[in-house]
């Protein structure tokens, strides 16, 4: 549905019409991530998939940003939560909880490549 229809059907229901905000405003409210001040401080996650041969792949990688070393990497066909906190927890029990944990969170973390 359209901004313009949605607007139209809020008028004419007497609701009140939420303001348009612009990008910039919703982009300087959020918290800014915290940078990588040393070593095991800031570890990022993220999923990467290998479709290339039927049995498609899913890997999880987890790397620490100051050292951009990669910490774990876990290829499974589907990884479920389950699978991602044994990875974290056992990372956490060899080295140390990190001060920060980061996620992508964009396409490739909620969808399938295919």
């Amino acid at each position: 549905m359209s901004f313009d229809r949605t607007h139209r059907i809020w008028r004419q229901n007497d609701l009140q019409v939420p303001r348009k905000r612009s990008r910039k405003a919703l982009a300087g409210s959020r918290p800014r991530p915290q940078p990588a001040t040393g070593p095991n401080q800031v570890w990022a996650y993220d999923f990467v998939f290998d479709a290339c041969k039927p049995p498609a792949a899913e890997v999880l990688t987890i790397v620490d940003e100051w050292t951009h070393g990669c910490l774990a990497i876990d290829v499974q066909g589907s990884i479920r939560a389950g699978r991602v906190i044994e990875v974290l927890t056992r990372l956490v029990s060899e080295r140390g909880t990190p001060k920060h944990l980061r996620s992508d969170n964009g396409p490739g973390s909620s969808a399938a490549p295919y």
